[in-house]
């Protein structure tokens, strides 16, 4: 039976995964674009070909996803353009156009063509296989020669340890070294039993040459197995790094060996840091946002604030909103915090969606825009003009009062690709994790994924441009999303250092200046941050660096 990544799993909001079997699992997205396509004549001219699985069923969409979530990382270079191509429609010579190449397996045993095989074995530039099918190179080239290329002899696929407990998470090859610092796959047992991970690795019957760059380790018995080598220009992943993506994840390797991939230096050896002040709006409690502006302040800490420039209550109708001009004392306040360090983004038009058949409104802040939450998927009303029009009043409102914004911010992330393309080509910047999805036509199985970056993307495939949200944020006790204590949002941080160019970017409420004990631990979060190595920067200064 074969191993394949089942589109069962979600992740909306970037920390919610649901359901899946034991065996491989997946997280999954949409796309509006087509694949395969030559880049634009006016993206930079170091062609990056990606190759991707297409599965024995039409239904399935995973290996399109993985590649789209590669061009995304991709994007984060300017000297770099991903073109995504089936492998399955691959055609003789199609590598001769590719300054550098990549193949995702994400579908175990899929039939890869001879052709293909036989042009990845002559090819001289940067290859990068990730995951499944590599015995099938080594099959098509011969161990000897096999060898002479990737630098090892390939021996199968493992996963679960066979003699694991039932009653706890089986073991597997679950950690990752990398530049002196451990990183760890997601894997958790549900209630009903379910396992819920993504334990398949390749491993080798030998190394014969090839650098290894990373290693895994087994959670149980402790061996080890090179994860991610190199011979030469010829990079093999040994599983999936886009499965179950975290923020201490081996994703986060993965983004680093790219720049090795690619051949390309960092833009920079400085490390940044931003932290946004969350969904503000005309009726937030003045008092603590004050509070929240001279903490910070003191702490001498530039930030950003997530401004919803009409809020709406809950249950109540747009049209019963209270706008930004109406709040005369409010608009003072986000002047004091301009003149304190804080830049505004716009967090939707009312972040809330208009009451919809057995779907109430929840109000600003808390609902979504542009999505429908019940359902699960874009509103039914969804369209560009939609878009268009919830940011001119956004922006309308902003400018009655003489303010403008510096960028964007997807409420809950969530968004239609109609949409997100929409934020892309009226803000020259955004700051989120992005939904990516497809399949919403009559018919099709929907399937989409919540992604986040250690680093800026120039161009992601939406066409926006992303400052990264990619440590998450600490939600009030009493969230349904859980609790992300402060040593894990500095443990984050320091993980997340081993990537050149990387950010440490989190959200934070200044409501939860009310909870007893949370401004010590906002303190403790700035503190770890900046002890490793980042620096709080404004907005306006990353735009004059080029960031």
């Amino acid at each position: 039976m074969a191993r394949e990544d089942r589109p069962r799993v979600r992740g909306i909001g970037g920390r919610a995964l649901k359901a899946a079997g034991a065996r491989a699992l997946v997280l999954c997205a949409f796309s509006a674009a087509a694949f395969g396509e030559d880049p634009r004549p006016d993206l930079p001219a170091l062609r990056v070909c990606v190759y991707y699985d297409v599965g024995k069923a039409p239904s399935y969409r995973n290996g399109q996803l993985h590649a789209i979530m590669l061009e995304n990382l991709l994007g984060h270079f300017r000297e770099a353009s991903a073109a995504l191509a089936p492998a399955a429609e691959y055609r003789a010579a199609g590598l001769g156009r590719c300054d550098r190449a990549a193949y995702i397996g994400s579908y175990y045993d899929a039939a890869l063509p001879k052709i293909f095989l036989r042009d990845v074995a002559k090819y001289k530039n940067p290859f990068l296989w990730i995951n499944y099918n590599i015995e099938q190179l080594q099959s098509a080239m011969g161990v000897r020669a096999f060898a002479a290329k990737s630098g090892f002899v390939y021996d199968d696929v493992t996963a679960f340890d066979k003699a694991a407990s039932t009653g706890a998470v089986p073991d597997f090859y679950r950690y990752f070294d990398y530049k002196g610092e451990r990183f760890t796959k997601l894997a958790f047992r549900k209630p009903d039993g379910d396992v819920i991970a993504s334990p398949d690795i390749g491993l080798f019957k030998r190394n014969v040459s090839a650098v290894v760059l990373s290693t895994a380790t087994d959670s149980g018995s402790g061996k080890t197995a090179p994860y991610i080598t190199e011979k030469n220009g010829f990079f093999f992943v040994a599983d999936n790094p886009f499965l179950f993506i975290h923020e201490q994840d081996r994703y986060l390797i993965f983004a680093d060996v790219l720049f090795d991939f690619l051949g390309l230096p960092p833009r920079s050896p400085r490390r940044y840091a931003l932290i946004r002040l969350e969904d503000i709006h005309p009726d937030y409690d003045l008092k603590t946002f004050y509070r929240a502006v001279d903490l910070l302040k003191e702490r001498g800490v530039p930030f950003a604030i997530s401004l919803i420039p009409e809020y709406v209550a809950a249950g109540s109708s747009e049209s019963a909103g209270i706008e930004i001009g109406a709040r005369p004392a409010f608009v003072e306040a986000i002047r004091y915090a301009q003149a304190n360090g804080g830049e505004l983004l716009i967090h939707g038009y009312t972040h809330d969606v208009a009451a919809r058949e057995g779907c109430p409104s929840l109000g600003s802040g808390y609902d979504y825009e542009f999505w429908d939450r019940c359902r699960q998927r874009p509103l039914a009303y969804d369209s560009e003009s939609f878009a268009a029009d919830r940011i001119l009043r956004a922006k309308s409102l902003l400018a009655g009062v003489g303010l403008s914004a510096e960028g964007w911010v997807t409420p809950h992330y969530a968004a239609s690709p109609v949409d997100f393309a929409v934020f892309g080509r009226r803000f020259e910047r955004t700051v989120q994790r992005v939904t990516y999805s497809f399949g919403w036509a009559a018919g099709e199985t929907p399937i989409y994924v919540n992604q986040f970056f250690p680093y800026t993307i120039g161009k992601d495939h939406y066409g926006q441009f992303v400052w990264p949200e990619n440590l998450g944020f600490v939600p009030m006790p009493d969230s349904h999303w859980g609790y992300t204590t402060p040593p894990d949002i500095a443990q984050s941080a320091r993980l997340t250092r081993v990537v050149r160019d990387a950010w440490a970017s989190f959200f934070w409420h200044p409501q939860l200046l009310n909870v007893p004990g949370e401004k010590e631990r906002l303190e403790k979060i700035i503190d770890g941050i900046r002890a490793s190595g980042y620096e709080f920067v404004s907005l306006e200064a990353l735009r004059a660096r080029g960031e």
